[in-house]
């Protein structure tokens, strides 16, 4: 390893062992039970009374360290699960009725909430309805090799360029639907199963029902692609 990549590498002990870091670190393995549970749970389909039962079964934790999980879930509420998983967690904690949605985001989180249960094969359809020119994109992904390595060959890294400005935080449309996570996310995994990637499922399946999500969190000039257990 070269110096600076020596160097480099001591910064980082000496940062992942401070005070600050140990603590946070120590913050983040109490409530990551709690929080994946109800984020699991906010994927079902069950309405939310039975929803919140069932993630109420879930937990195993004392009542501070729910707390603190249900407050660190009300700072990201800016999409339908995280949302959900949130009502879930403070109803759940607190053994009451679970929350509506915020009349502000209704009408968004209705709409995340349709394409993410139909399959997933539709719900690019109803996307493609509001933005035309993925459908070029799907001509290319149906075009490919099935013997080809998508990632191999950077067909992947041309979907990502050419979705850039199609879907996510860089969506050049107004529908704020195409300017979200979930769209982002289901629009690259349905285009990774159609180069014949078989990780995440059939595309006759509907992206909350699958056991391993592909999410792509985007951003106005880039996106992180990782799957999502």
């Amino acid at each position: 390893m070269s110096l600076k990549g020596q160097l480099g590498k001591a910064v980082m002990k000496r940062i992942e062992a401070s005070p600050a870091m140990q603590a946070q670190k120590e913050r983040s393995e109490r409530i990551s039970p709690a929080q994946r549970a109800a984020r699991q749970t906010a994927h079902s389909s069950l309405n939310d009374e039975d929803a919140k039962l069932a993630l109420r079964d879930r937990l195993d934790a004392d009542s501070s360290v729910l707390t603190e999980a249900t407050i660190d879930l009300a700072r990201r509420r800016d999409d339908y699960i995280a949302d959900r998983a949130y009502r879930l967690l403070s109803a759940a904690t607190s053994d009451t009725p679970v929350q509506p949605i915020p009349p502000e985001r209704q009408a968004l989180f209705a709409e995340e909430e349709a394409i993410g249960r139909m399959p997933i094969e539709q719900a690019f359809q109803r996307l493609a309805g509001l933005e035309p020119r993925l459908l070029d994109v799907r001509g290319e992904a149906e075009a490919s090799s099935p013997d080809e390595d998508a990632e191999e060959s950077g067909l992947l890294k041309r979907f990502d360029e050419m979705l850039r400005r199609l879907v996510g935080g860089g969506a050049s449309r107004d529908h704020e639907l195409l300017h979200t996570t979930l769209a982002s996310s289901i629009v690259h995994q349905y285009l990774w199963q159609l180069t014949g990637e078989t990780r995440f499922g059939s595309p006759s399946a509907a992206y909350f029902d699958g056991a391993t999500r592909l999410r792509v969190a985007s951003f106005v000039s880039r996106s992180s692609r990782s799957p999502e257990p």
